[in-house]
């Protein structure tokens, strides 16, 4: 059976891939229906992991979305680049995890969308442990998530090795969200 990972422009999704994506992304219970269903077709790339017919794993690059990378530059204390576009929405169906398909969904996603930084955030273990072997690195605190959760920024540089904005960046954000940050 075949098993493989295509990416698209989230508004290139058939109705029948897109549906079964966001089923799949609430399945996962990270993201509300409403967020998802926004979302998902705004994604500048969408990766879908497929066997045979089936949809078992998806993810995205979002659209780049200043107030939301103002708002987790506040919560996590970390100077956060506004233009940032997110790595989320990753998930894998019951059944086949434990299988590396993250791994091989983040890669696709990676190879597909050059531009850096990007930024994710998690409270899964295997998340972290997926996000830290694609490069990105867990930067400012931890903080309470909206259901309870310990959240975590995760930030994958453009290869210079800092993973810190330009200072410009930092004197935005820190201005927007009314903190103060050695840098």
């Amino acid at each position: 059976m075949m098993d493989d990972i295509q990416c698209f422009a989230g508004s290139r999704l058939s109705e029948k891939d897109r549906a079964a994506c966001i089923s799949l992304i609430v399945e996962g219970g990270a993201v509300k229906l409403t967020k998802a269903e926004v979302g998902l077709p705004q994604a500048k790339v969408v990766a879908i992991n497929r066997v045979g017919q089936e949809i078992v794993g998806v993810g995205a690059i979002k659209r780049w979305s200043p107030q939301r990378a103002s708002i987790l530059a506040g919560e996590s204390e970390f100077p956060l680049d506004p233009h940032s576009h997110e790595l989320g929405y990753i998930v894998v169906k019951e059944g086949y995890k434990e299988q590396k398909r993250s791994h091989r969904i983040t890669a696709a996603l990676l190879s597909e969308f050059q531009e850096r930084p990007l930024f994710a955030t998690t409270s899964a273990k295997y998340m972290k442990q997926t996000l830290s072997k694609a490069g990105f690195v867990q930067r400012g605190k931890e903080w309470r998530g909206t259901r309870g959760d310990q959240l975590s920024l995760w930030i994958k540089d453009g290869g210079n090795g800092r993973n810190r904005p330009r200072k410009s960046v930092v004197k935005s954000v820190v201005k927007f969200v009314g903190k103060w940050w050695e840098t």
